[in-house]
């Protein structure tokens, strides 16, 4: 019985072998359209080109591309020929990244397909070590080319494995206290050892604000600036946001780089602070909530003066470089700086902090924890996202951010402190 024959053709390929872990942060090439051609119009690209579809690939596409070799030639009659003029291929650039693969794999690994972002930074020198969003898709897959239904069932899925979550901006929760201690404490408005009076779980300015009230998880009374860190205290922090002023607590969010391009490599949405008119605003900004949005990127950077006496160090995700740039200078004044990280310790130490489970026997962590309400209104059934964010205190070299999409009712942001705890364990 005759068989029909079959035929295979070598092909190149780019390999991505780290698969999910990186897709959304590396991207993937493929055929340039017609209206990319049209775009690029004047660059050096032609029909036959491959480029960057998503991520760094696309971002950093014109530095990867190369330049292709042109040739024109007489052939002669006897079947030689004469070369008129040549242009030799130029191989593209080559780009290195501040990334450890292996430290963005277990990451990836550990956050086992939860909708979020993460990301982790050597805080002395501003290095991108690891930057994640997740669920993901496999970029090898979409370098050969998804099917019409594997593209739909990306497309589909409530978890959006094609977003690039680490690049957007959400309401960071408790995770900006420690932003509003600093703000509060330079500017003498918030004195460590004072006690405020707050009775109750619920508490409203005045009646102006109508049914509108600023809730917490923990009663405590009197509550000083160490209590309301280690019960993450949203009276406190609203109470303190109202004490600061509107134009000192944003001259203070500019300080830490709000409504700022940080010159990322990555294109990175501004971290925003809204028009914050009026005091409810104001209060709810206080602990990360209001208008307030940041992108993990400057979750970190925002976090690396507690480590750096005072500086804001510039995140960077490319390998040449300057390490070590001081973004922001001195936006906490050493003084206040040990006392913030004194408190960020307490969270995790302290058996009533919100982060007590990511204690570590000699693996001093400090830390801060937040649950993002998002709702319409107050009242109102929403969701939440959890954050976490912590360093080792002994050898301040890693930071990890967390964020975790829909924790309501399956733990709150006791499903990021477990797993950047997991992700500590796994490489101290």
């Amino acid at each position: 019985m005759a068989i029909d024959g079959v035929q295979t053709r070598k092909v190149e390929a780019r390999l991505y072998p780290y698969k999910e872990a990186a897709a959304q942060l590396i991207g993937y090439i493929g055929p340039i359209t017609a209206d990319e051609l049209a775009q690029l119009k004047g660059k050096g690209y032609t029909s036959s080109d491959l480029i960057g579809k998503r991520g760094l690939e696309q971002v950093l596409d014109e530095q990867l591309k190369g330049t292709s070799g042109v040739k024109i030639i007489i052939k002669k009659k006897d079947g030689g020929q004469t070369v008129l003029a040549e242009k030799p291929v130029a191989d593209g650039k080559d780009v290195k990244l501040t990334i450890d693969a292996e430290l963005q794999a277990k990451i990836f690994t550990e956050m086992n397909g939860e909708a979020g972002a993460a990301s982790a930074m050597n805080p002395k020198t501003g290095e991108t070590l690891a930057l994640i969003s997740s669920p993901s898709f496999d970029p090898n897959q979409a370098v050969l080319g998804f099917s019409a239904d594997e593209w739909k069932a990306l497309q589909d899925d409530p978890k959006k494995p094609l977003t690039t979550r680490f690049k957007q901006t959400y309401a960071p929760g408790s995770v900006m206290k420690a932003i509003t201690a600093s703000i509060g404490l330079d500017s003498g408005t918030i004195k460590p050892d004072q006690e405020v009076n707050i009775s109750g779980k619920k508490w409203q300015k005045d009646a102006s604000w109508g049914g509108y009230y600023v809730t917490r998880v923990h009663e405590a009374s009197p509550v000083n600036l160490e209590k309301a860190f280690v019960f993450s205290d949203n009276i406190y922090f609203a109470q303190a946001a109202l004490n600061i002023g509107k134009d000192a607590f944003i001259s203070g969010l500019k300080k830490f780089g709000f409504d700022q391009d940080m010159g990322y490599a990555y294109p990175l949405e501004k971290s925003t602070y809204g028009t914050m008119n009026g005091d409810i605003a104001l209060a709810d900004s206080g602990y990360g909530q209001g208008q307030i949005e940041m992108s993990i990127v400057h979750v970190m950077a925002a976090y690396t003066p507690f480590i750096n006496n005072g500086n804001m160090l510039k995140p960077i995700l490319l390998a040449d470089d300057q390490h070590g740039q001081v973004l922001k200078p001195a936006v906490v004044s050493s003084a206040n700086v040990a006392v913030v990280a004194a408190d960020l310790r307490k969270v995790v130490a302290d058996p009533s902090g919100t982060a007590h489970s990511a204690d570590i026997a000699d693996y001093p962590l400090a830390g801060k924890t937040g649950t993002a309400e998002i709702k319409e209104k107050q009242g109102t059934t929403g969701t939440e996202n959890g954050w976490f964010i912590a360093y080792n205190t002994d050898s301040p070299n890693l930071l990890i951010a967390m964020m975790v999409e829909g924790v309501q009712g399956r733990g709150g942001s006791q499903i990021p402190v477990n797993k950047v705890k997991n992700i500590f364990m796994k490489i101290k």
